[in-house]
C-alpha cells in the first residue's frame, strides 16, 4: 500500500498493465502517469493532450498505453519511452471511455455524442465505426474472446448493448437500470456468459449473462452515485 503523489488535478481514471507491474493514471490536469507498481516510482509523465483525460488503458502486450481525452482524441504511447506514438483522431465528441481486447491487438473507444470507434492497437489506425447507441458511453468492455463489445448509456438512456465486434450488429438490450451507467466489466470466468458489475447512479449493480436478457442478481448499498 502507498500514496502516488504527482498530478496537479483529480484523477479521472486507471489501469493495471498485463502483468500487473505498471499502473497507469489519467487526469483533470491533461496528463497522465506511468508508475511502477512495486517501488512507486514515476516513470514517465505523458503530456500532449490539451484537455482532461478521461480513459486509460494498455494494450495487451503491455508494450503500449492508451489514452482518451475531452479534447476528442485518443493518444497510443511506447511505454518503454513514455513517447507519443500517435494522435487517433476522428471522434467529433469527448473520448470518455475505451477497452482493449486481450484477445485481438483492438482498442474501442467510446464518446459523448454515443460513437463506439475501433482502432488498431498496434499502428493507431482507425479501422471502422462500431456503433452510435445515441446517448452517452458510459462504459464498454470486451468479452475475453474480443468478439462482443458490451456499451452502457452514461446520458438519455439506461441501456447496456451487447455488439458483434465484427459486424457492429447489437445482440442483446439490457434495460434495467433507472438511471444513467457509468461503468461496466465482463467477466473472465465463464469466457463470454456473464457480466458483472455495472455502476449507475442509483448506486445499483446488476449481473446478467452476457447471451441473455436474464438478470441474475442486483446489489444496492451505496447511497449516493458512484
Amino acid at each position: 500500500m502507498g500514496l502516488l503523489r504527482g498530478h496537479a488535478d483529480a484523477v479521472n481514471s486507471l489501469a493495471f498493465s498485463p502483468n500487473g507491474k505498471l499502473l497507469i493514471l489519467g487526469s483533470g490536469d491533461r496528463t497522465a502517469i506511468l508508475w511502477d507498481v512495486a517501488s512507486r516510482r514515476l516513470i514517465h509523465r505523458l503530456q500532449g493532450h490539451t484537455d482532461a483525460i478521461y480513459a486509460t488503458g494498455f494494450t495487451r502486450d503491455g508494450a503500449r498505453a492508451v489514452t482518451g481525452s475531452m479534447d476528442t482524441t485518443l493518444k497510443l504511447w511506447a511505454v518503454d519511452s513514455g513517447k507519443e506514438i500517435k494522435s487517433l483522431t476522428g471522434h467529433k465528441a469527448k473520448v470518455y471511455r475505451l477497452a482493449v481486447t486481450i484477445a485481438d491487438a483492438i482498442i474501442a473507444s467510446g464518446s459523448t455524442d454515443g460513437e463506439i470507434r475501433l482502432w488498431d492497437d498496434t499502428t493507431g489506425q482507425f479501422l471502422r465505426t462500431l456503433a452510435n447507441q445515441g446517448a452517452e458511453v458510459g462504459g464498454i468492455s470486451f468479452n475475453p474472446d474480443g468478439k462482443r463489445l458490451l456499451a452502457c448509456s452514461a446520458s438519455n438512456g439506461t441501456h447496456c448493448r451487447v455488439w458483434e465486434a465484427a459486424t457492429g450488429k447489437e445482440i442483446i438490450s439490457y434495460a434495467k437500470h433507472d438511471n444513467s451507467v457509468l461503468g461496466a466489466a465482463v467477466s473472465l470466468t465463464g469466457a463470454s456468459r456473464r457480466l458483472p458489475g455495472e455502476i449507475s447512479h442509483r448506486s445499483i449493480s446488476g449481473t446478467w449473462k452476457l447471451a441473455k436478457r436474464n438478470k441474475r442478481s442486483w446489489a444496492e448499498a451505496h447511497t449516493c452515485g458512484l
